[in-house]
């Protein structure tokens, strides 16, 4: 059983290994000690642990939807290497935009748009890295 997880025989564990996506359902204690051991190393992330009857123990949060993904994955493409943070800031009333903090070059602003209509999952006044966004493939 991991401490940090609390995997478990019988759990169906969601991870991403080498960027893409995987399932595995726990079947034995060598399959968590395999788990266990890549976490260790950096080797997989955890996306998700469901129990038997569909139970969520652990579930990670998207914080852009697809589109929004697409959107800024295209945006940043030629000076993605630059990007140091991404931030959802509050413009004048029920108005807010976003910002794109680029080493060396400053900020990009976006176009303002109304309150929580888009990048929901963003809070407010918090710095956001490539990989805490999910574009950092």
């Amino acid at each position: 059983m991991s401490e940090k997880y609390d995997i478990q025989v019988g759990d169906r564990v969601t991870y991403t290994l080498f960027g893409k996506k995987a399932t595995k359902l726990i079947a034995g204690d060598e399959e968590i000690n395999l788990i266990e051991n890549d976490i260790k190393q950096d080797a997989i992330e955890i996306l998700k642990i469901d129990r038997p009857k569909y139970e969520k123990v652990y579930g990670k949060q998207e914080i852009l939807d697809e589109a929004e993904k697409e959107y800024l994955s295209n945006v940043i493409k030629p000076f993605r290497n630059k990007v140091k943070f991404f931030e959802k800031c509050n413009a004048r009333e029920e108005q807010q935009y976003l910002d794109i903090y680029i080493e060396d070059n400053g900020y990009i602003v976006f176009p303002e748009f109304e309150e929580n209509s888009m990048y929901k999952g963003m809070e407010l006044n918090k710095q956001y890295t490539l990989k805490e966004l999910g574009l950092d493939k």
